[in-house]
C-alpha cells in the first residue's frame, strides 16, 4: 500500500469527481443501474456533439429509435429495460431506420425535414454512403469527397456486414498458432499464418443463410464475393486489434507471462467499445500469442463499461493457458484504492489505455490526471495508443511534464484495417511509459523493437490524396442494433422486435465529438497504411515512390516469361485438356502444364482444335471444371490480349461503382496501337462506346485524362527534343508549383501527348529547374484518381516494369490479396516484360515475386501463377 500522503494525490476532489457505480468484487452479475451524474462519459459527449456537426441529428436518431430523450437511449445502452415502443418489426425496418440516421446532406448538413419540396436527398452512386440534397451541393463537395469516395464504399459494406458480428453469425476463426509467435509481427504475417483455413471459414460464412438474409433485407445489391470477403477480414482485424495490441504491450515492455498464478492486464478508461458484445473467445488470440503462459487476467475499468459484462475481479490463481475477462464500472483511481490496495483485485503487470484523448481538453485532462499520477507513482508499465502523430506528440508532452518515463513508442502493427480508421486518422501509435523521464522533445525516444520511429509512419490515403474529411459531414460507420436473443422473437434487452440503439460493438456511427472523454474513445485501434509497422519500403522516401531509372539493358528490349512452345501441336494439347477434364475429378496439373507453356496465340489455336475435335467449347468446359481464382486465371489466359483488356475495362465500369485503378492501369500504360484495338474490340464485343462509358462513370479532370488516353494519339517518336523538354518543364512549373492553384489542362496536354522518352527528358529538366522531381509536384498539386493517373504516366516513362512491380506488390501486401489485379498483370505482361518486372520487384522489395506469390496464394492457383512467372 502506498503512503497515505501519496494515495491522496491520486484521488480527485469530491466536487470534481464523476461518481462511478461500484459493485461487490466477487459477484459475477451485472451492476445495478443507477442514473449517472454528468461526468467523463464518451457516450454522453459523443451523443450531444452530434448537433455540432449536423444540427438536429441527435433528435432524428432518437426518433428513429422510438425514443423521447437521451436518458431513455442511455438506459438501454447501459443494459436497462427499454421503454415501450422501442424496437423494430422486421429486419427491413431496422436497416431502413439505421440508414435514415445517415440521411443528411454531406455538404450543407441539411436533414430531410429541413429541405424544400423541390429537393430530395440522393446518395452518391459510387460509394452509396453519403447523401446530397442537390447537384449544387454534390459538385461543391466533390473536391473533398473524391479523395475518400472509394474508401467510403467499403465503409458502407462494412457497416452492414458488421451485423453478422452482432447476431453471432460471424464467429471469429481462432486456433493455436502454427508459426513461432515471434514470426507474427503484424497483420501480414498473421494472415499468412492463417492461410487456407481462414479463407475456407470466411467462404462458409458468405454462403450461409445469414448473409443471404442480410442482403435481402438491406435494400441494395449484394456486392461481389471478393468484396464481402474483404469486409469480413477488415471486421476480423477490428475485433482482434484489441487483444493483439495487449499482446504487443506485453511483448514490447518485456512482461513475463509465465509468472505463477497468472499475469494481469488492466484496460483503463474502458467503455462499450471494449465490452459491448465482447465474447470470451475474442481474446483467444492473445493466449496463442504467448504459448505456455500461466494464465492471463484482463480487467476492463471505466465509467462506460457494459453493465452485462462480468464484474468479477477475483484474485484466485488462474489455470495455466486460460484467459479471464472481467470489468469494473467506475474510475480507475477509485478502483485502485478500493479493490487493488485492499487485496480484492490483483496488482496489474501491465496497464493499457486505448486512445485516452487526455490531450484534447482541460476537463478530460482533469479526469485522467489522478490515474496518470497513480501509474507514474507506482511505476506500472503502461501502453497508451493514440490516433495520430499529432496526438502522440501532444500526449508525450503531457507525460513528460508529469515526469513520466517514456520507454519507447512506435506504430501499432495490429490496428484495425477498417478504412475509416486508416483514412481518418492516418496512423496509429503506441507509447510505453514508466516514470520520471528527464527531457524532451519526443524525437529522442527509442522506438519499439521492430517498429519504425515516429515520423516514418506511412499515411493513408497516400500523401497528397487528402485525409478523411472530419468536418465534411460524413458519418463514421457503426451503429448497429443489438443481437437477437436466443430463442423466440429477437429482442434486446427485454424489448420487442429487432434492435438496440447505436452503442454496440465499436459504435462510432455518428460524427464524433472534437475531444474524447475519460477512457477509450469512440473507435478502436486504427492502423498505419500499407506496409508492415507503417513503414514504406526504402525506395519510397517520405512516402513518395522513387522509381529507379530503367537500366540500359532493359531499354534495349523486354522479355516475357512465356515464349511460343517449340514443336507445338494444337490437336495434341486439346486432347491433353480433354483427358484432364474427362471423368470424375479434374487433373489440374495437366491443365497447368499446357497453358503455362503456350503463348496466347497458341492457346487460341488449342481452343479451335478442341471445338473441331470434340464439338464442344473449351472455355465452357473449363468453367464447369474450375472455380474461384483458378478459374479466373485460366479464363484470362485463354482470352486474346485485346479482348482481355476490353473485358477488364467493361467489368471495371459495370454495375454499381467504378474500379478507377483498372482504368488507369490499362489506358495509361498501353501503346497507341493497343488502345485503338481495345476501343474497336470494346465496341464490337459489347456494343458500347468506350469513351461514352468513361464519361458516364468518371468526372472532372480524371474524366478528361482518360478520354485523352483512349484516343491513342500519343507521340511515339523515340527521339528526344531537349529544347521542348526544357520548355515543357517550364510550362509545368508555371501551371503548378509556380502559381496559386493548378492549371490541370496544361498537365493533361503534356502528359497525354508527349512520348515516353520525351517525358523522361522533361522530368530531368524539371528536376534541375525546380529542385524537386515532377512526381512530387504532381502529388502536391493533385489528389485522388487524377493524381494516380498522371503519376502512372510518369512512372511508365521512367520505368514501366517498376510500375507493374509496385502494382503487384500492392496487390499482395496487407490483409488479403487483390487477386484480380494479380491475375491481370501476370497474364497481360507474361509475353511482354514480366522478366524485367521480376527483376525490378526483387530490386525494389528485396524479395522475389515468386516468393511473395507463394506466400499469398495456394493450391493449383499458386502452381499456375508460379509457372507463368517462371519459378
Amino acid at each position: 500500500m502506498a503512503p497515505r500522503s501519496q494515495r491522496r494525490r491520486h484521488k480527485k476532489p469530491s466536487s470534481l469527481a464523476a461518481p462511478g457505480i461500484k459493485a461487490p468484487p466477487t459477484i459475477v452479475t451485472p451492476v445495478p443501474l443507477t442514473p449517472l451524474k454528468p461526468g467523463p462519459s464518451i457516450d454522453t459527449l459523443g451523443f450531444f456533439s452530434l448537433d455540432n456537426n449536423v444540427p438536429g441529428l441527435s433528435q432524428l436518431i432518437l426518433q428513429k429509435l422510438n425514443m423521447k430523450s437521451y436518458e431513455e437511449y442511455k438506459l438501454v445502452v447501459d443494459g436497462g429495460t427499454p421503454v415501450s415502443g422501442f424496437g423494430f418489426r422486421c429486419p427491413q425496418e431496422m436497416f431502413q431506420r439505421m440508414e435514415d440516421t445517415f440521411r443528411f446532406c454531406a455538404h450543407c448538413r441539411a436533414l430531410p425535414s429541413g429541405l424544400s419540396d423541390s429537393k430530395v436527398l440522393r446518395h452518391c452512386k459510387r460509394c452509396r454512403n453519403v447523401y446530397y440534397c442537390g447537384p449544387e451541393c454534390q459538385r461543391s463537395d466533390w473536391p473533398t469527397h473524391r479523395r475518400v469516395c472509394q474508401e467510403l464504399r467499403l465503409v458502407a459494406v462494412d457497416r452492414l456486414m458488421e451485423w453478422l458480428l452482432v447476431t453471432g453469425d460471424f464467429i471469429l476463426p481462432s486456433g493455436p498458432w502454427h508459426w513461432p509467435p515471434e514470426a507474427v509481427q503484424d497483420w501480414d504475417s498473421w494472415f499468412s499464418m492463417k492461410g487456407l483455413h481462414l479463407d475456407a471459414t470466411l467462404d462458409a460464412v458468405l454462403v450461409s443463410p445469414a448473409v443471404t438474409t442480410l442482403w435481402a433485407s438491406v435494400g441494395r445489391p449484394r456486392p461481389d464475393q471478393d468484396v464481402l470477403q474483404g469486409s469480413l477480414k477488415r471486421l476480423l482485424t477490428d475485433v482482434l486489434s484489441r487483444p493483439l495490441t495487449l499482446g504487443l504491450g506485453l511483448r514490447a515492455l518485456g512482461i513475463d507471462v509465465r509468472r505463477i498464478g497468472g499475469s494481469t492486464v488492466h484496460v483503463v478508461g474502458a467503455s462499450h467499445v471494449e465490452t459491448f458484445l465482447t465474447r470470451p473467445g475474442d481474446y483467444d488470440e492473445l493466449g496463442y500469442m504467448f504459448p505456455g503462459h500461466l494464465g492471463l487476467r484482463v480487467v476492463m475499468v471505466g465509467v462506460d463499461v457494459s453493465a452485462g459484462f462480468s464484474q468479477s475481479t477475483s484474485i484466485s490463481p488462474l489455470e495455466p493457458g486460460t484467459i479471464h475477462l472481467s470489468a469494473h464500472r467506475g474510475l480507475y483511481h477509485d478502483f485502485w484504492e478500493e479493490q487493488v490496495e485492499t487485496g480484492q483485485a490483483d496488482h496489474p503487470d501491465l496497464v493499457v489505455a486505448f486512445h485516452p484523448g487526455f490531450h484534447s481538453s482541460p476537463d478530460l485532462m482533469e479526469a485522467w490526471l489522478p490515474t496518470l499520477l497513480l501509474l507514474r507513482d507506482y511505476r506500472i508499465p503502461t501502453l497508451i495508443t493514440v490516433y495520430s502523430h499529432q496526438e502522440l506528440v501532444s500526449s508525450l508532452q503531457i507525460l513528460v511534464e508529469l515526469d513520466t518515463h517514456i520507454t519507447a513508442y512506435g506504430a501499432n502493427p495490429f490496428m484495425s484495417l477498417k478504412p475509416e480508421q486508416t483514412t481518418r486518422f492516418g496512423c496509429d501509435a503506441a507509447a510505453g511509459v514508466r516514470m520520471s523521464y528527464p527531457g524532451y522533445p519526443p524525437t529522442g525516444y527509442p522506438p519499439f523493437p521492430g517498429y519504425p520511429p515516429a515520423g516514418q509512419e506511412s499515411s493513408f490515403p497516400p500523401s497528397g490524396a487528402g485525409g478523411y474529411p472530419a468536418p465534411g459531414g460524413y458519418p463514421a460507420p457503426g451503429g448497429y442494433p443489438g443481437a437477437p436473443q436466443p430463442g423466440g422473437a429477437p429482442s434486446y434487452p427485454g424489448g420487442h422486435g429487432f434492435g438496440v440503439p447505436p452503442g454496440g460493438a465499436g459504435f462510432s456511427g455518428y460524427p464524433q465529438p472534437p475531444s474524447q472523454s475519460y477512457g477509450g474513445g469512440p473507435a478502436q485501434v486504427p492502423l498505419p497504411g500499407g506496409f508492415p509497422g507503417g513503414q514504406m519500403p526504402s525506395q519510397y522516401p517520405g512516402g513518395q515512390p522513387t522509381y529507379p531509372s530503367q537500366p540500359a539493358a532493359m531499354t534495349q528490349g523486354t522479355q516475357g516469361t512465356i515464349q511460343p512452345a517449340a514443336n507445338f501441336d494444337a490437336m495434341r494439347d486439346a486432347e491433353i485438356l480433354r483427358k484432364a477434364m474427362k471423368g470424375f475429378g479434374t487433373d489440374e496439373q495437366a491443365i497447368v502444364d499446357v497453358v503455362a507453356n503456350r503463348s496466347n496465340d497458341q492457346r487460341q489455336k488449342i481452343k479451335a482444335a478442341f471445338k473441331t475435335s470434340y464439338g464442344k467449347d473449351l472455355i465452357k468446359d473449363l468453367k464447369s471444371e474450375l472455380s474461384g481464382n483458378m478459374e479466373e486465371l485460366i479464363l484470362a489466359l485463354f482470352m486474346p490480349p485485346t479482348y482481355y483488356d476490353a473485358w477488364s475495362l467493361r467489368k471495371a465500369m459495370q454495375g454499381a461503382g467504378t474500379q478507377e485503378r483498372v482504368l488507369i492501369e490499362i489506358l495509361c500504360t498501353r501503346t497507341n496501337q493497343e488502345i485503338r484495338e481495345i476501343v474497336r474490340c470494346y465496341q464490337s464485343e459489347f456494343g458500347r462506346d468506350l469513351e461514352k462509358d468513361i464519361r458516364s462513370d468518371t468526372s472532372g479532370h480524371f474524366e478528361r485524362l482518360l478520354v485523352s488516353m483512349c484516343q491513342g494519339n500519343r507521340d511515339e517518336n523515340q527521339s528526344v527534343n531537349h529544347q521542348m523538354a526544357q520548355e515543357d518543364a517550364q510550362r509545368l512549373y508555371q501551371a503548378g508549383e509556380g502559381r496559386l492553384g493548378t492549371d490541370e489542362s496544361c498537365f493533361n496536354m503534356i502528359l497525354a501527348t508527349r512520348s515516353f522518352p520525351q517525358l523522361r527528358a522533361t522530368m530531368e529538366a524539371y528536376s534541375r529547374m525546380a529542385n524537386r522531381d515532377l512526381l512530387s509536384s504532381v502529388s502536391r498539386e493533385f489528389s485522388g484518381y487524377v493524381e494516380s493517373g498522371l503519376k502512372t504516366i510518369l512512372q511508365c516513362a521512367l520505368n514501366r516494369p517498376a510500375f507493374f512491380a509496385e502494382r503487384l506488390y500492392c496487390s499482395m501486401k496487407g490483409a488479403g490479396t487483390d487477386d484480380s489485379t494479380l491475375v491481370r498483370i501476370v497474364v497481360t505482361r507474361s509475353e511482354i516484360d514480366l522478366v524485367q518486372i521480376k527483376q525490378m520487384f526483387a530490386q525494389m522489395y528485396q524479395k522475389t515475386l515468386g516468393t511473395m506469390i507463394a506466400g499469398d496464394t495456394s493450391g493449383d492457383y499458386r502452381r499456375l501463377l508460379l509457372a507463368i512467372v517462371g519459378q
